[in-house]
């Protein structure tokens, strides 16, 4: 049985820059997305294989029901102060 540490995965200043900030943008498409960093092997947020996460379907279908509440219940507008 072989075991990867994913949190050393993820916290390597090899994979990442800045590895223990928070930078979600680094995941954005125009950065190359997180099929750039699952390729490579350097992001496991679920798992990968036969043997990945039972609950990631889940996990991702609750948080886009949320995103959909928010935009259903709210009245979301930008802030006149955010840049275009």
């Amino acid at each position: 049985v072989i075991m990867l540490s994913q949190y050393s995965l993820h916290h390597d200043s090899d994979n990442y820059e800045d590895p223990e900030e928070f930078k979600p943008e680094r995941f954005l498409p125009e950065n190359g997305g997180i099929k750039k960093y699952r390729d490579q092997g350097k992001f496991l947020g679920f798992g990968d294989g036969p043997r990945t996460c039972l609950g990631m379907r889940f996990a991702l279908t609750q948080g886009k029901a949320a995103i959909v509440e928010l935009v259903r219940n709210f009245n979301i507008k930008p802030n006149p102060k955010t840049r275009s």
